[in-house]
């Protein structure tokens, strides 16, 4: 496994855009993907295979890197990662997790005023069905990848409630 995983991040390092967030190329799906079959093909292996060992050690390697250091004895008893060196290529195209910052809270709160104006300005008073699609609203938005599916469903019953009390 050793030795293939070397083979495996020599392979890669060849192929920016793969790690690089900023290469041009690296939204280019068929680019990566024909490099991954590349790749496999030098090491005997089929691409998704590579590409998945790649993310492992590549998922590795950043958990080592927050590894808080040992001092003293401790430190010299403890043994490196064996590819950490062979990875360090990555560190500077490797993101700090996500963190919510004052711009983004600021914004959001900008946004909810907007629409609450909005809604004053339309109604004047906000009715019933405002505060219940106000609410839909809001909640869609927490389900992430779900969203486009409860939009659907929502968009669906009203046609055919339209369908249904409009003909």
């Amino acid at each position: 496994m050793a030795n293939n995983g070397e083979k495996l991040i020599t392979e890669v390092q060849n192929y920016s855009h793969l790690y690089d967030l900023f290469n041009k190329n690296h939204k280019n799906k068929v680019m990566r993907e024909n490099a991954w079959k590349e790749i496999g093909v030098s090491l005997g292996l089929s691409g998704d295979l590579c590409k998945n060992r790649f993310k492992v050690l590549r998922d590795r390697y950043r958990k080592e890197k927050a590894k808080v250091l040992p001092s003293g004895s401790e430190a010299k008893a403890r043994k490196m990662w064996p590819f950490s060196e062979m990875l360090n290529f990555l560190d500077p195209y490797m993101q700090k997790g996500r963190k919510s910052t004052p711009n983004l809270k600021k914004r959001k709160r900008a946004r909810e005023d907007l629409i609450d104006a909005a809604l004053m300005k339309i109604g004047g008073e906000t009715d019933p069905e405002d505060l219940f699609l106000e609410f839909c609203s809001k909640s869609i938005k927490k389900y992430h990848q779900k969203g486009n599916e409860a939009l659907e469903s929502i968009g669906n019953y009203v046609f055919q409630m339209n369908k249904k009390y409009l003909q």
